[in-house]
């Protein structure tokens, strides 16, 4: 023992193999007595709902055999006194029962001492199987005087059907039997007597001997009275599990006795077989891991020379030859190749981050060619405004809109998953719905040709939700579909979700009827529809936004445009979720019908924060001066100013990177023109910087400035606010129409 001991103290091999057994050991241990615990939990729980599965099964035979024999008499009484009958007919009803049923021994109708005066006190047409012979005689004699048996006096006073106790009739059916006696009541009301159907135990221990699930299980059914009706198996065991359920029907009580060796004989086998294999393999890990570490730790002798010469300053050292290829020749190896790997490791971390920055310029390209898909086009039909705000660089929401035939057809979808396939799978439907719709007018017939054409080319299993839908711009007939897609909203005189038909989303089903809707749409009426970027908006907390929040925001909205009713859902929104990341897209389309002659909305447009953009707004401003007939000149200052300021904020308002948009109002009062930009980046009041120094040439003028003072030249007033987190920044023009300026 001493010697053992003293080889562990200074031998890492057996140090290291006898740390290694203990850990194996403990966490054998562990894993045995935890997997032990588990199991007898396990089996206990199992067992329990096979003896209960058994219990109902057996409780079920039984109830279903009591229902068909109790049946028979309760369906044959009515027939007694039903039409006068002759002394053989009642024979024969008993005769019936007993053929008619083949778990029913004996059936008797047993009628009060002189029922019938002219058959004698005793009236009791009885009718038995023996075999397969059905014998009937007649059963009340001065030796078996039946009106004081349990079967006949207890249905008397009861004035109920009777279930009796289990007894052996000798007059009778000569077998120990059970009784269900239900009374007759002539047409007087009075109690005539009692039809009976007799039941022999037999069955009952046949059926118990079928259902019992183990030699050494015992079953005992027992009566009201505590009578043994039935048992199978003899059980000698000194602790046992004793389970009982009850028949309602008789109040048997049915006793399952399993002896606990039974329950936990498995259990006990595998627990013995797997202690012999967990102390067999201990014994074997630590034999071989001595062996083992002894084999690997003997270059370690001859390193460690180096390694106390390299301690004690001698870097320059050379290290001693190691002949094998595995954790220690790395060691070795490190100290001279240390240099190399350093510079290999910054080398591919430059080609990483240049690879990165490849990727994140491609995403944001794609971004761009994504939302430069989404219309932004004004129309001056309808009151209509739709936004789209990516959670990721691209996305995979989507909206479109245009007009045909005095029509408006619009989309909004979601594209289930993220990223790029997403992003694709939405580019790919909103083409489809142009392509579509430009020549197919049934909204119904566009979904379906459109789930068709996706399932056609859909390898990854993807789906698309979405709410389609045509407006007859004359008459506000709406005629929509929805395909799985968030309920809309219908804001009339109250603020409810829009009735719809539960249509599959797209890409499910190849052959799904999809089925259209009608609503007519009056003027003052709007139509909302988001996507579940919306209702599902997270904040720190984990909350949802939810649908009761946003129908309530919309009913306390007072805005009379669909402008105004997106921006104030958006802010809501983002003031729930505060500064929390978004994990979806956030999409709405709102269309509200007005009447041409008192329509009268700004126009409105969202840009993101990026150069090319500028072609967009310049498209912007020239259709808001063509809709008021503005006069080029005024067109090129406009364009000129508000091209200064956009252009200002895309190059300063956003950190790098960061995601953001540019929101332009424009509207004109009959003598103003007024232009209202709006961006959720860093403060700053372009009218509080000095102007610039134009008395000095080019080359001694500082850089900035001159832009925002060129729109002060050309606009008439420009006014600052930080509204919230916005900077706000209001352009006004006076024009009035025939005047030269």
């Amino acid at each position: 023992m001493w010697n053992f001991s003293r080889k562990i103290k200074h031998s890492f091999a057996a140090r290291f193999s006898s740390y290694l057994l203990l850990l194996v050991g403990l966490i054998f241990s562990v894993t045995f007595i935890v997997s032990y615990l588990f199991s007898n939990r396990a089996l206990k729980s199992k067992t329990e709902q096979n003896v209960e599965a058994t219990l109902n099964l057996l409780t079920t035979h039984i109830e279903n055999i009591l229902e068909q024999v109790s049946g028979t008499p309760d369906n044959l009484k009515h027939i007694v006194f039903s039409s006068p009958l002759k002394q053989m007919d009642y024979f024969c009803l008993t005769r019936i029962a007993v053929e008619n049923n083949p778990f029913i021994y004996g059936s008797a109708i047993a009628f009060e001492p002189n029922y019938f005066p002219t058959r004698g006190y005793y009236f009791s047409p009885y009718s038995w199987q023996r075999g397969d012979s059905i014998f009937t005689k007649q059963l009340g004699t001065t030796a078996y005087h039946y009106f004081d048996k349990e079967w006949y006096k207890l249905p008397k006073e009861l004035q109920a059907s009777y279930w009796s106790n289990s007894y052996y009739d000798e007059e009778g059916g000569n077998i120990q039997m059970l009784t269900y006696s239900t009374p007759l009541i002539d047409s007087s009301g009075a109690f005539a007597g009692v039809f009976t159907a007799d039941l022999s135990l037999e069955w009952l221990n046949e059926l118990v001997k079928s259902i019992v699930p183990h030699e050494q299980v015992s079953i005992t059914i027992m009566g009201r009275d505590d009578a043994v009706l039935a048992v199978q198996g003899n059980n000698q065991n000194e602790k046992v599990y004793v389970y009982q359920t009850e028949i309602p029907q008789t109040g048997w009580k049915i006793y399952l006795i399993l002896p606990r060796k039974v329950m936990y004989e498995e259990l006990f086998l595998s627990r013995i077989v797997l202690l012999i294999i967990g102390v067999a393999g201990l014994l074997l890990i630590f034999i071989f891991s001595i062996n083992i570490v002894k084999k690997l730790i003997k270059p370690l002798k001859l390193f460690s020379v180096s390694a106390k010469q390299i301690a004690h300053g001698q870097l320059n050292i050379t290290l001693p030859e190691i002949n094998s290829e595995d954790e220690i020749a790395e060691l070795n190896h490190s100290f001279r190749y240390m240099q190399s790997e350093l510079l290999h490791y910054i080398e591919t971390l430059k080609i990483t981050t240049i690879e990165k920055e490849r990727i994140d310029s491609e995403l944001r390209v794609a971004r761009e060619l994504q939302m430069g898909m989404l219309p932004k086009i004004i129309l001056h039909e309808i009151d209509l405004h739709a936004v789209l705000y990516p959670a990721k660089l691209v996305g995979g929401d989507l909206y479109d809109f245009f007009i045909r035939d005095k029509k408006l057809y619009f989309i909004i979808g979601d594209v289930s998953g993220k990223g790029v396939p997403a992003a694709i799978l939405m580019a790919v439907t909103l083409n489809m719905f142009r392509a579509i719709s430009s020549c197919v007018g049934s909204i119904k017939e566009i979904v379906s040709l459109m789930n068709k054409i996706v399932i056609e080319n859909n390898e990854q299993n993807m789906f698309v939700t979405l709410f389609a839908g045509i407006l007859d711009l004359q008459t506000g007939m709406l005629n929509y579909c929805n395909a799985g897609h968030d309920p809309s909203v219908i804001i009339r005189n109250d603020v409810q979700h829009l009735p719809v038909i539960p249509n599959l989303p797209i890409g499910v089903l190849p052959d799904f009827e999809y089925q259209s809707q009608e609503l007519n749409l009056n003027f003052g009426e709007t139509l909302f529809l988001y996507t579940d970027g919306i209702t599902e908006a997270e904040n720190r907390e984990h909350e949802l936004y939810g649908t009761t929040r946003l129908l309530d925001l919309i009913r306390n909205c007072k805005e009379n445009n669909t402008q105004s009713l997106v921006k104030a859902v958006l802010k809501d929104v983002k003031t729930f979720v505060q500064d929390y990341e978004p994990s979806d897209d956030l999409s709405m389309l709102a269309i509200r019908r007005v009447s041409q002659e008192k329509k009268k909305i700004p126009h409105t447009i969202t840009l993101q924060h990026n150069i090319s953009e500028i072609s967009v707004l310049q498209k912007f401003i020239e259709d808001f001066c063509a809709e008021y007939q503005i006069n080029s000149n005024i067109l090129l200052k406009l364009n000129l100013a508000l091209e200064e300021v956009i252009s200002n904020i895309i190059f300063y308002a956003y950190p790098e990177k960061e995601n953001g948009v540019i929101e332009l109002i424009a509207d004109y009062n009959n003598t103003e023109l007024i232009f209202t930009v709006t961006d959720f980046g860093t403060p700053f009041d372009p009218t509080q910087h000095s102007q610039p120094e134009t008395s000095s040439s080019i080359e001694e003028r500082k850089i900035g400035g001159l832009g925002i003072f060129l729109a002060t030249q050309i606009m008439d007033t420009i006014h600052y606010e930080r509204v919230g987190n916005r900077n706000q920044l209001t352009l006004k023009k006076i024009y009035h129409p025939h005047k030269n300026f």
